[in-house]
């Protein structure tokens, strides 16, 4: 008897301990930061473009909203990681993130991290090495240099950029000057944020997920929690963009990209805003307006 519930107690410690494990490991990244693969030591050259002299080998970004101190905001976490193939491809170690700011708010750059692998050496930015430049009366950019870049260098870095504007998810850059071989926009929007969703560019996405997951936003004082739209975007094995070809107009009309611009806000109170208009709302407010409507309600041309 004494047997029997010793080797059903062996059994429930077993499950116990196993349990929680596998959960965590549904939950980590393919990538964690600071951990590299052994394809990405090993890779001396990139085959599909032999003569690249850096390619990115991971890209991610994951956006969602947060509710921070009473406030909602836009959180987007960053992670890359660059190989650097020969001196040509030095001028990747130099990074600005730029990030907007008005009288009242601003966006806040987090968890600043960058790592330079050289083999089995790890060299970490400092951060008094992290500057903080004025670009316009409205942008800023936090701007970096990886230390000791040498051929063969693996650069990798995370952020993080919380944002008071909700406009400011805006999308996503598969294509850059130097090739990708995995780039993964993920986002995950409450269903009173509404979106406009382009894909730009000659490239097709190798994923293309879209799902909801409910009750996944929730504020407090209000009794219903929002709907989500969960969204996962990959490109794969992509080529740099050639920003020198003749007759091109602005490059950003032929980068393969995702842009999201938004087009209605409803809130937990009842109100809603309307951000970007139909024609036919151009049309009533064209006949409404007190000096073209006269006009257009005319009969006679004179």
């Amino acid at each position: 008897m004494i047997q029997i519930l010793l080797t059903c107690l062996k059994k429930i410690l077993i499950l116990f301990f196993t349990f929680p494990i596998s959960i965590f490991s549904q939950n980590k990244k393919p990538h964690p930061f600071g951990e590299l693969l052994n394809s990405e030591k090993n890779l001396v050259i990139y085959t599909k473009d032999t003569t690249a002299s850096a390619v990115v080998l991971y890209e991610r970004g994951d956006n969602y909203f947060k509710v921070i101190k009473n406030r909602v905001r836009l959180v987007k976490d960053f992670h890359i990681k660059i190989k650097i193939l020969s001196k040509k491809g030095f001028d990747a170690g130099t990074i600005s993130i730029p990030f907007y700011h008005n009288e009242t708010s601003t966006e806040h750059i987090k968890n600043l991290k960058a790592i330079t692998h050289n083999g089995t050496t790890k060299t970490f930015l400092q951060p008094n090495h992290i500057y903080t430049k004025d670009l316009s009366e409205r942008w800023k950019e936090k701007t970096f240099t990886f230390p000791n870049i040498k051929k063969g260098s693996i650069l990798e870095y995370q952020y993080q950029q919380v944002s008071p504007y909700f406009f400011n998810l805006n999308g996503w850059e598969f294509q850059s000057s130097i090739p990708k071989m995995h780039s993964e926009f993920n986002a995950k929007i409450p269903g009173n944020y509404i979106y406009n969703i382009i894909l730009k560019g000659n490239h097709k996405l190798d994923v293309n997920d879209v799902t909801i997951e409910k009750n996944c936003f929730y504020i407090e004082g209000f009794p219903e929690p929002a709907e989500c739209e969960v969204l996962k975007y990959v490109m794969k094995d992509i080529p740099a963009f050639n920003e020198e070809e003749e007759y091109m107009l602005a490059a950003s009309n032929y980068k393969s990209k995702i842009e999201f611009e938004l087009s209605e806000h409803h809130d937990f109170n009842g109100t809603s805003n309307k951000y970007t208009k139909s024609w036919k709302d151009v049309d009533k407010e064209f006949r409404t307006d007190k000096d073209i409507g006269k006009q257009l309600t005319k009969k006679k041309i004179l």
